[in-house]
């Protein structure tokens, strides 16, 4: 039996709940709901386990804390590692990391080491 993408949109929110249902779906089938029907479903979706209550703010400072302490400057860290940090998601964390470029200086790959820019400054 085959189900329409907004069938199958509103099943993935409904089991997995908001963010997480989006690993569980295609781009292409989420593309073909369409947006006002796509803010509908999401609208009602419930947080899915393991997101509620971690403001994007919170988890933001959360990293910049992590950053800003002096055990943790010439560490190397990865955007995984500091979504962990967070508590946030990789997008969130990948945005701090954009927003202080005086902060994470890239090494390898999408790994980052985390600089003190008060003694760069010098």
């Amino acid at each position: 039996m085959n189900t329409t993408p907004e069938q199958q949109l509103r099943e993935a929110t409904a089991k997995y709940g908001t963010p997480v249902y989006i690993a569980h779906i295609s781009g292409r089938v989420r593309r073909l709901v369409p947006l006002e029907t796509r803010r509908d479903i999401l609208a009602t979706a419930h947080t899915s386990p393991g997101w509620e209550g971690v403001a994007r703010e919170q988890g933001r400072e959360r990293i910049m804390a992590y950053v800003r302490d002096s055990q943790n400057i010439y560490k190397d860290v990865s955007v995984k590692e500091l979504a962990a940090i967070g508590g946030v998601s990789e997008a969130i964390a990948r945005d701090v990391v954009k927003s202080n470029v005086r902060i994470f200086k890239p090494i390898e790959g999408r790994r980052y080491e985390i600089r003190d820019p008060k003694a760069d400054a010098r």
